[in-house]
């Protein structure tokens, strides 16, 4: 297929009306045009990943993934009555969290850190978009070399500079799919999103995750996405906080921190150790 044809195709696709939610329609269009597609690996580094629900909750049931029948509503990445573990991992993982579940200025919300168990477990993770030149240009310089690396590999993969330019024409179109923003009262639009997903996880084997930027954060953070049982196996709950949203800036939140805490029950109860007024101002970083 040449480029023409496959920028003609993905603008049809885009034309598609999604009121209806046609996932399954969407997937097989889509499969036709990424079925090709080579994307790397990402192993890492998911040591520590936060997760955000407004309100102030007492259990980490509550703030875990929720039950498939409790799903009413689709997803950057779901459909109905399907169960994702989202949340974002990174430098500004803390504060990507609570942006990405809309907290405003007055809202309470209950944030939980997940560590991976063991820490060494390298995770089959897939990066959609031009996921790879954003983590180059973010990462931290002792992991940078690995992103650098990758560029290489991914060369490799390719008997031509044309097979390598198609290649970049998909993630080019995933990663403008995958950043476009949604309103609250439109979740249809999601359906190509949740389509290209599908997709991944069914056609890409041993997919585990996936990463993009936050959309809410304006992609200073990272979103992880995993399968339920994943999540289950390889992630503990090992800090929760209860913070009031004070005031939002562009770059800075001020937080109240309301109560925080380390220990948990056999059942998921939290054992809040202490409440405070404390304020605290966290900063996002560039």
């Amino acid at each position: 297929m040449s480029m023409k044809s496959m920028k003609y195709q993905f603008s049809q696709i885009a034309k598609i009306d999604t009121f209806n939610e046609p996932i399954d329609m969407l997937k097989k269009k889509y499969h036709k045009l990424t079925d090709k597609m080579w994307t790397p690996w990402y192993g890492g580094p998911f040591y520590e990943i936060w997760r955000a629900q407004k309100g102030a909750h007492d259990s980490v049931q509550r703030l875990w993934y929720p039950p498939a029948e409790k799903i009413l509503s689709l997803g950057r990445l779901n459909r109905r009555h399907t169960s994702l573990f989202y949340g974002c991992f990174g430098h500004n993982a803390n504060l990507g969290s609570i942006e990405e579940v809309r907290a405003e200025k007055g809202d309470y919300v209950t944030q939980i850190v997940c560590k991976l168990i063991p820490e060494n477990t390298v995770l089959q993770v897939s990066g959609l978009g031009h996921i790879d030149r954003w983590m180059r240009s973010r990462a931290p310089d002792h992991i940078r070399a690995h992103y650098e690396r990758g560029d290489q590999e991914r060369m490799s993969k390719f008997q031509s500079k044309k097979d390598f330019k198609k290649n970049e024409l998909i993630k080019s179109e995933l990663d403008h799919i995958f950043k476009m923003p949604v309103p609250e009262n439109q979740t249809h639009l999601y359906s190509h999103s949740i389509a290209i997903t599908e997709n991944v996880f069914e056609n890409i084997r041993g997919t585990q995750g996936i990463i993009f930027p936050s959309i809410a954060s304006d992609e200073r953070a990272i979103n992880l996405v995993l399968l339920p049982h994943i999540v289950d196996r390889y992630y503990k709950v090992t800090y929760a906080r209860i913070v009031e949203i004070m005031d939002k800036q562009d770059k800075a939140i001020q937080l109240r921190l309301l109560a925080e805490s380390s220990t948990f029950g056999a059942d998921g109860t939290i054992h809040w150790d202490f409440k405070s007024d404390k304020l605290k101002q966290e900063v996002i970083h560039a």
